[in-house]
């Protein structure tokens, strides 16, 4: 079960994003099966002192088919690795960083996700049922300078979360502006899953199941 709690602007990021350019996207469909994958065609990284596992199609754990390839975000090893990417970000631009999680369809639990944008953060709580649902970030960096996204699964029973198709975008001032007037006429948003940890300039969050 997903908790969505956060300001009722939030709803509106899916909407800014939309018309949004995007610098760059990956699912995952380039990169080779492995468990306690090292290296990636999109240029991630797995940092700390556990893993990741590629898996899915064609018939390598995949758990979710129809979605291709997607990363396991708890590997096959004592924990989780830290599963990041970087990019060169200006200063007063705004970025939407847009991913999705999906629960890790083996009957482990519910699974605690970090993800880190520039200095925003939040955790989520992915259902281990889960489909995979869009969960978007924005980020205004206040200097110029190489900024990450991350994620790292807590637990270490080597069946984490599934992260499938990032995309980082540039948002136009313009749509921002006609998302924060939309957002005054939104009613409070119902239950369902997400505790925000923290804004940086600007950080918003929603989150989409695929229908």
């Amino acid at each position: 079960m997903w908790i969505r709690q956060f300001l009722a602007a939030t709803l509106l990021a899916g909407a800014a994003a939309a018309h949004a350019g995007p610098i760059f996207t990956d699912n995952f469909d380039a990169d080779a099966l492995s468990l306690n994958q090292a290296s990636f065609l999109g240029g991630w990284t797995v940092g700390g002192a556990g893993t990741v596992d590629l898996i899915g199609a064609v018939g390598f754990w995949d758990l979710m088919p129809g979605n291709g390839r997607y990363v396991d975000l708890d590997g096959s090893s004592d924990e989780g690795g830290v599963f990041a990417n970087s990019w060169d970000l200006r200063a007063g631009v705004s970025y939407a960083a847009s991913f999705y999680l999906a629960g890790n369809h083996r009957n482990a639990g519910d699974d605690l996700v970090s993800v880190a944008f520039g200095s925003t953060g939040v955790q989520l709580v992915v259902g281990q049922d889960e489909a995979f649902g869009l969960t978007q970030l924005l980020f205004t960096p206040s200097s110029d300078g190489l900024y990450s996204l991350s994620f790292f699964n807590g637990g270490s029973d080597m069946q984490g979360a599934l992260l499938d198709n990032v995309s980082l975008e540039v948002i136009p001032e313009r749509q921002l502006q006609l998302a924060a007037l939309d957002a005054n006429e939104i009613p409070e948003p119902s239950t369902g899953l997400l505790v925000l940890a923290g804004f940086a300039g600007l950080g918003v969050f929603g989150r989409r199941r695929k229908s």
